[in-house]
């Protein structure tokens, strides 16, 4: 009974591997990183978003996450080429960043945001 359970279990997590969509291929690849304070801590709930330099999209928002409460992100199968990476979260500062997606690979990136003035993030 149990090593049929075993394998019950087994065939289950091996159909959602199937379904879950590839990270990376021979034309996309993807971008996973950390967004932390200047004191080390994680951000949550920060935009993290890719922005076209070139092609058909360009100077258009292809693909934008939020990060977990770890501050991290992962933006998946980003097609190949250049991006501006923006990385935004209230009362912080705006960070972006020029960056080079290349095919079926994963870059790692640490990202700071600083706090801005609190004048400089509520409107008047």
């Amino acid at each position: 009974m149990r090593s049929a359970i075993t394998a019950l279990s087994l065939a289950i997590a091996g159909c959602a591997a199937l379904r879950q969509p590839r990270t990376v291929d021979a034309s996309h690849g993807a971008v996973f990183g950390v967004v932390r304070d200047p004191a080390g801590n994680p951000l949550a709930q920060a935009l993290v978003r890719a922005i076209a330099l070139q092609g058909p999209d360009s100077g258009r928002i292809v693909t934008a996450v939020s990060t977990l409460e770890s501050g991290e992100f992962l933006l998946r199968r980003v097609r190949a080429g250049t991006y501006n990476l923006q990385f935004l979260l209230i009362c912080r500062s705006v960070i972006t960043r020029r960056h080079n997606i290349r095919p079926d690979k994963v870059d790692t990136l640490r990202v700071t945001l600083s706090p801005v003035p609190l004048s400089e993030c509520i409107p008047e």
